[in-house]
């Protein structure tokens, strides 16, 4: 029983040491794409929070370069690299985050049909050569929550 207040007195000690171990965190640290940037932004792109929120979504989705500058012009099917199934899911999470209406967006005019035709009988009307869907679009039809595509391709 005598060695009872030297234990407990070496329990608080212990405590007090390590009290700032296992304290939350007043500050988090900020979002890895803030924290440090990996990717060269133009000198006149978009700072705003919609705009930002747009850079996370691509990243998360589709993925960006470390090693490209990202203008307004850049197209995420032809520069970046994405597919259309990449794109179907990445135009789901753009309509859900930010209520986007996606009127006339059509899939064919950007990306190749995910089936490949061998004997190429069936090719559709109007569906030759693809449009580069940029970053740009992506931004004009957040702003204005609906996508429409002369006015988004005409911006170009």
């Amino acid at each position: 029983m005598p060695f009872l207040p030297i234990f407990v007195f070496l329990i608080g000690l212990a405590l007090f040491i390590t009290r700032n171990k296992y304290r939350l965190k007043r500050n988090p640290p900020p979002h890895p794409l803030l924290r440090a940037p990996t990717m060269n932004l133009a000198p006149n792109f978009p700072e705003d929070p919609a705009m930002q929120q747009l850079l996370q979504l691509l990243h998360e989705e589709i993925g960006l370069p470390k090693h490209k500058t990202l203008r307004l012009d850049t197209s995420i099917n032809f520069d970046l690299g994405c597919d259309r199934a990449e794109a179907t899911q990445f135009m789901e999470a753009l309509e859900q985050d930010f209520a986007v209406d996606l009127g006339d967006y059509d899939a064919y005019r950007y990306f190749q049909p995910p089936v490949f035709d061998v004997f190429l009988k069936h090719r559709a009307k109007g569906r030759g050569a693809k449009v580069p869907l940029t970053i740009g679009m992506l931004y004009l039809a957040i702003n204005t929550h609906r996508w429409d595509t002369q006015t988004l391709e005409n911006l170009s």
